[in-house]
C-alpha cells in the first residue's frame, strides 16, 4: 500500500502516537521449509507498489538522542559510513522481533563503507523492555531511542537508509520480508543495502566528493 509521509523533524515524542496504526497488528506469516532462494530479487525482495513510500522522506541531518545502550548520539553518527541502514522497531512489533535473527546474520555481513543501527520508537517509555528484547535477540548493533523523529512513519518495521551527511537514499521500505528462512531474510537487505550504497556514491561521484 502506497503511504505519503512527512518530511524528518525534530526530535518529537508524538511519533510514538503516530504508531498505533502500524504492522504490528498485521498477522505474521509462518516462515516456509522450502530451500533458501539463492538468488534473491535485484530490489531486495520488495515488490513495487507493495510496503514502499514513494515520497521525500526528507534527512537526518540535525538531531541528538539517547540510545539504549546510554549514549548520546547526534547526527555524527553517519559521518564515519558512506551509508547506514536504519531499522525502526516497536516493542510491541512482532513483525519486527521475526527479522532480527535475520539482521544479527547481516550484521556480518555489512558491505565496507556501511553501518547499521536501531530505532525503538517506543523506547523512551518502554526502555527496560525494549533493552530486554534487544539483549534476548542478540542484536550486535545499538538503537536509537524514541529521537531523531520520523513523524511520517505510520508502521513498524521500516527501513531506511541514510548517506553521510544524513540524507535518506532512495525510498524507505515499510514491512518486514517473508523469506523462506533468515539467512534469506538476510540476503534480501543484503542486496539492498548494496544497492543503497551505490546510489549514495553514485551521488557523492557527482557531487564531487
Amino acid at each position: 500500500m502506497m503511504k505519503n509521509i512527512n518530511r524528518l523533524t525534530a526530535l518529537a515524542a508524538a511519533l510514538c502516537i503516530a504508531l498505533t496504526m502500524s504492522a504490528c497488528g498485521q498477522k505474521t506469516e509462518k516462515k516456509s521449509d522450502a530451500p533458501t532462494n539463492t538468488a534473491p530479487a535485484s530490489n531486495g525482495g520488495y515488490k513495487k507498489g507493495e510496503g514502499i513510500i514513494n515520497s521525500d522522506f526528507g534527512t537526518l541531518t540535525e538531531f541528538s538522542a539517547e540510545t539504549l545502550g546510554g549514549e548520546t548520539v547526534t547526527q555524527d553518527i553517519f559521518a564515519e559510513h558512506d551509508l547506514t541502514m536504519v531499522y525502526i522497531w516497536k516493542t510491541d512489533c512482532e513483525p519486527c522481533k521475526a527479522e532480527f535473527p535475520a539482521l544479527v546474520k547481516l550484521y556480518d555481513m555489512m558491505p565496507e563503507g556501511t553501518a547499521l543501527v536501531g530505532m525503538c520508537v517506543d523506547g523512551d517509555t518502554n526502555a527496560d523492555e525494549a533493552k530486554k528484547i534487544a539483549a534476548d535477540a542478540g542484536l550486535p548493533f545499538d538503537s536509537i531511542i524514541g529521537g531523531a523523529t520520523l513523524e511520517g512513519v505510520k508502521a513498524t518495521p521500516t527501513t531506511m537508509y541514510v548517506d553521510k551527511h544524513g540524507n535518506v537514499v532512495g525510498e524507505p521500505k515499510e514491512g518486514r520480508s517473508f523469506a523462506s528462512d533468515d539467512d534469506a531474510v538476510a540476503q534480501e537487505y543484503f542486496i539492498d543495502v548494496s544497492s543503497h550504497l551505490g546510489m549514495a556514491k553514485e551521488k557523492y561521484a557527482a557531487d564531487g566528493q
